[in-house]
């Protein structure tokens, strides 16, 4: 646990994110690295710790600790809806 919080609660979430149809979008390594910094945009500003980061070649698995201010589905349309930007604004 992180010192000076008042949760004590294990917020840690196991991610799965594919894409659409499982194209194999993720063989790029533009498209990765581009994914990975939108995931890390959002770490930083909301709070959001992740654990791990994988990418498959058509899904994305990550492991989060997502703070008890957010709930689970917000943080999924975050992460979900920066890295999307991202990628087709690439």
């Amino acid at each position: 646990m992180s010192s000076g919080t008042q949760d004590l609660r294990r917020n840690l979430y196991h991610l799965v994110f594919a894409s659409k149809c499982r194209y194999k979008v993720f063989r790029n390594e533009h498209t990765t690295r581009i994914c990975t910094d939108a995931f890390r945009e959002v770490e930083q500003k909301y709070g959001i710790k992740i654990e791990e980061l994988e990418f498959q070649l058509d899904h994305v698995h990550l492991m989060v600790h997502i703070p008890a201010k957010l709930s689970v589905s917000y943080a999924v349309q975050l992460l979900k809806g920066v890295s999307a930007k991202r990628i087709f604004d690439a």
